[in-house]
């Protein structure tokens, strides 16, 4: 994988991509060249083998407080498209990989931070993190599509529409956040997820991956058939069978025996 990047601090080790958004001194608020460097660790993490799981952080007092209002102020209306265009090809990015994403939220998770927070898989959050859309307050909008889908109109209204802050304590009960940690062991939470899920299938997280995105959009009939059709496809395959075994012989699995 590439590591050097203007904005971004990666680091690679025992499978695991540490990604670490580096704008500290404007809270990391994205700007178009951090915002291409994301899409582009993201592809190169996607497409290095050595690679099971990564872990997206911040440097500093922030996770990601928002677009950087300066390079937003005075667009237009066509303009703002293309730069915003980012937030939804982002999501498209981040839930069609077929590796897990740990968001370790270090601190303010605003605006855009938001969108790329809840668009991981599975969410650690500081006890001094915070989240919110507040688009709101300079007059335009975001979260009220993918929202709903996360917590129900209501409380998407109360995020989207007042544009106030939630703690990690709230976001937690609201079902957007799976582990709230003091703010020192954060990164030591998120390890720990990461390396049981290097102890998985990854053919079947990519699988689970998937269903679980499509279950929102299909009927409950349709989405649990699918999963019929794709849990068959993992049976007989080297990861399931090594799944298995290991399961059976209380061992953790050795997945390098897939290559051989």
């Amino acid at each position: 994988m590439k590591k050097n990047y203007k904005y971004l601090k990666l680091e690679a080790h025992e499978g695991i991509c540490n990604l670490f958004f580096n704008r500290p001194d404007k809270m990391n608020a994205l700007n178009d060249e951090m915002q291409k460097e994301i899409s582009e660790a993201l592809h190169d993490a996607e497409n290095d083998p050595t690679i099971r799981v990564i872990i997206m952080s911040g440097v500093g007092r922030a996770f990601i407080a928002g677009a950087d209002i300066s390079v937003m102020a005075d667009q237009t209306s066509l303009q703002y498209r293309t730069y915003a265009r980012w937030y939804h090809d982002i999501r498209e990015q981040m839930l069609g990989m077929s590796k897990p994403i740990i968001g370790a939220v270090n601190g303010y998770a605003y605006g855009g931070g938001a969108v790329v927070a809840f668009a991981v898989d599975l969410l650690v959050a500081a006890e001094g993190a915070r989240f919110g859309q507040q688009e709101i307050n300079v007059g335009h909008l975001k979260g009220a599509a993918y929202l709903p889908r996360l917590v129900g109109r209501l409380r998407a209204a109360q995020i989207v529409m007042l544009g106030e802050p939630i703690t990690a304590q709230e976001a937690y009960r609201m079902g957007l956040v799976n582990w709230v940690v003091p703010d020192d062991t954060l990164m030591e939470k998120a390890t720990e997820i990461a390396r049981k899920l290097m102890d998985k299938s990854p053919n079947a997280l990519m699988m689970a991956k998937q269903i679980l995105r499509i279950q929102n959009d299909s009927p409950e009939s349709v989405a649990d058939y699918y999963e019929l059709e794709v849990n068959s496809l993992c049976f007989g395959t080297a990861e399931q069978v090594e799944s298995m075994k290991a399961f059976v012989e209380k061992r953790k699995p050795d997945f390098q025996l897939r290559k051989k």
